[in-house]
């Protein structure tokens, strides 16, 4: 089945590298640093998002245990909540994308996300189901856009745009729980939930992204 997918995708790639060509979405001579800068941009919010993601999924049940004193059974329902919160929103940020844009909607995915990450840490352990759905739900909407908007950004380079922000997402993993383990390991669990609360707040350079009515492609 996987091959059967790859195959199918390494198709679509090449039709919708073509369609994107046919639009004329072919960078001009002077335009290299400026769509560079955008690119750096675009890679630093996939950074953030997926690191927060991280630690969320890896470190926030043990964060419940020792701050709460909640069983682990209790910890791990937190967790699933979180976790299919981001299915939903995935599944769901790929229409709004359509209805509202996909600058407007990455905007609203990570600057969206900060108000709940960072009051998470904070909240008594009544309010911390909804704003842990809320949180997880937000982030997720823009995850496949990221994938889209890559794609916009090399549309000579599809598969690469694509490989490149999934395997920044996912593959990054081993590296990212490394870092945020030993974070938790120097300081507290508490500190490592504050410091990733934070990162949503990157999602202001979603501001120096080009709209979708004007690709960085474009200038």
């Amino acid at each position: 089945m996987a091959m059967i997918g790859v195959i199918v995708l390494f198709r679509v790639s090449q039709w919708y590298s073509r369609k994107l060509e046919q639009k004329g979405h072919a960078r001009k001579q002077g335009s290299v640093t400026k769509v560079a800068q955008k690119r750096r941009n675009h890679i630093i919010l996939v950074f953030a998002r997926s690191w927060y993601s991280a630690g969320i999924s890896n470190y926030y049940q043990f964060y419940l245990i020792e701050h709460y004193d909640v069983s682990i059974r209790e910890a791990q329902l937190y967790l699933f909540v979180f976790m299919i919160a981001g299915a939903v929103g995935t599944f769901i940020g790929g229409p709004l994308a359509d209805r509202f844009g996909k600058r407007n909607l990455m905007l609203f995915s990570t600057l969206g996300t900060a108000p709940f990450a960072l009051s998470l840490p904070y909240l008594p352990l009544g309010w911390v189901l909804p704003v842990v759905f809320l949180a997880g739900f937000i982030l997720s909407l823009s995850f496949s856009i990221f994938v889209v908007y890559a794609q916009e950004l090399l549309p000579e380079n599809v598969g690469m745009a694509s490989g490149l922000i999934v395997g920044l997402a996912f593959g990054m993993g081993a590296l990212r729980a490394v870092v945020l383990g030993k974070i938790a390991d120097t300081y507290t669990l508490k500190s490592l939930m504050i410091m990733c609360s934070f990162l949503p707040l990157f999602g202001i350079l979603t501001y120096w992204l080009p709209k979708d009515r004007r690709s960085a492609l474009d200038h």
